[in-house]
């Protein structure tokens, strides 16, 4: 912090032009605020925090908890199902990544083996990526083959920086490199009990839809994957089929399960904005957690973790679901389905696609009371009476929950929001805005809380969305 305040007090006599001091100052004072807000008692200690502990796990699929058991469903494949009842804000499942890729807009800022935002940048000698301590840029962290794939441009496979093509290859790219290429051939024959057979294992084990792809830009691209791997030093030219095979399955895969990973920053439009800063493979939830429109889970991306808390109530042996894609709230079924085709090969036939929910801007004009709601919404006979009862209760957790931001109290605020969703879940049925915006609610405040900042997040500004 010394260091930024020395850069700050020089600037005044500085030989340089008003407007780039005044872009210098903005950019100090925000890296001064993050590094003093880092240090303040009170934030939550992540990894010490009581209910991030999953006292007991799942003994099949060991991210998920004990409470969450794993079926087979006809039509639905593995699915998680929940084994007791559960209050909104429930952990359920906490997985620790098996690989992870930097989101290459993200190159000039962010960490490339741990996707964190750096402050003080440890450059990489050969290439232009940039890691965040010496730690992420030793040599088992930063293998020789992606350094000379970088060295040579080679990422940029299409005019658009930002091409999901290029960050899937990339993963792909990654998942193959770590290991030697005669380890993944003798994966289907090797009964090995060490760590990297069993977490490849489980990786192999993930749908992968090749039967189901577009045969000409699946084989184009992995044949761009085999051109990377030549290229490299990884293999040459003599095993040509074999890794072109195995190109296509670990593209398959990727395609067919990877999760974006997101950090949280500040905007002049959103206070909260999730900003994607790579993709990530999490097989033990990518495996069971299957896609609903109107889901009944949420993840947050806490460092090298994914963690999967309720966002309402769940039923004793109610399914487990999270969204893939746009929830019902953001886009019309056309949209979302034509979406979830694309990218996952299956049309969604849930609830909110069977009975076409309207969207958010509809269900606001229908009506963000219980007293507006009409009779079928509810789970069970509601008076008139109850539903102003219903309605000053919101009313009065919501103006806790203003509080406790104006205070900077954003534990406080999850915890309000949680028992707003709890009244909210137990009396009405989708769809509903106030389901909506609480749902929205508990995801701003546990990202808060638990996620993954940029330093261009300011708490300070959280709102109360409803």
């Amino acid at each position: 912090m010394d260091t930024y305040k020395r850069v700050l007090e020089s600037l005044d006599t500085a030989e340089i032009s008003q407007d780039l001091k005044m872009k210098v100052k903005k950019e100090v004072n925000l890296k001064l605020e993050s590094l003093s807000m880092a240090g303040k008692p009170g934030l939550i200690s992540k990894l010490q925090e009581p209910d991030l502990e999953l006292m007991e796990r799942n003994m099949e699929y060991p991210a998920l908890s004990s409470s969450v058991r794993v079926e087979e469903k006809e039509g639905r494949g593995r699915s998680a199902i929940a084994d007791r009842f559960m209050l909104p804000g429930v952990l359920v499942a906490r997985e620790t990544v098996s690989a992870s890729v930097l989101y290459i807009p993200k190159i000039s800022v962010n960490c490339w083996t741990c996707l964190k935002e750096t402050l003080i940048p440890y450059p990489c000698s050969s290439c232009p990526v940039l890691f965040c301590s010496a730690t992420c840029s030793s040599k088992e962290k930063h293998d020789r083959f992606e350094c000379k794939l970088l060295s040579l441009g080679l990422l940029r496979v299409s005019e658009t920086l930002d091409c999901q093509l290029a960050t899937n290859l990339q993963l792909a790219f990654r998942l193959i490199t770590k290991e030697c290429a005669e380890f993944h051939f003798s994966l289907p024959y090797d009964q090995s009990t060490t760590t990297a057979y069993k977490a490849y294992t489980r990786i192999l084990k993930l749908v992968n839809h090749q039967d189901m792809c577009n045969t000409v830009e699946h084989v184009s691209s992995a044949l761009t994957l085999q051109h990377w791997l030549f290229v490299s030093g990884y293999t040459d030219s003599t095993s040509s089929d074999m890794i072109l095979c195995l190109c296509s399955l670990y593209l398959a895969i990727v395609k067919a399960n990877c999760h974006g990973t997101f950090q949280l920053e500040s905007t002049a439009s959103d206070y909260a904005k999730l900003s994607m800063v790579g993709i990530s493979i999490f097989p033990d939830v990518a495996a069971t957690f299957n896609h609903c429109c109107d889901p009944n889970t949420f993840v947050v991306d806490m460092g090298q973790e994914l963690l999967t808390f309720t966002s309402r109530i769940v039923q004793e042996g109610e399914e487990l679901t999270q969204v893939y894609g746009s929830y019902y709230g953001e886009a019309d079924r056309d949209k979302r389905r034509s979406k979830l085709m694309e990218k996952f090969n299956f049309t969604c036939d849930c609830d909110a696609c069977r009975l076409e929910y309207p969207t958010s801007s509809t269900l606001l004009e229908e009506g963000k009371t219980f007293q507006q709601t009409p009779q079928e919404r509810f789970w069970k006979h509601v008076s008139d009476e109850d539903k102003i009862g219903l309605d000053d209760e919101i009313l009065r957790l919501g103006n806790e929950v203003e509080h406790s931001l104006e205070a900077g109290n954003q534990r406080w605020a999850l915890e309000v929001t949680k028992e707003r969703m709890k009244i909210i879940s137990e009396n009405l049925r989708s769809p509903h805005i106030l389901l909506t915006m609480g749902m929205i609610s508990l995801l701003k405040y546990s990202w808060s809380v638990y996620g993954s900042r940029s330093i261009k997040y300011n708490p300070r500004n959280l709102p109360c969305y409803f």
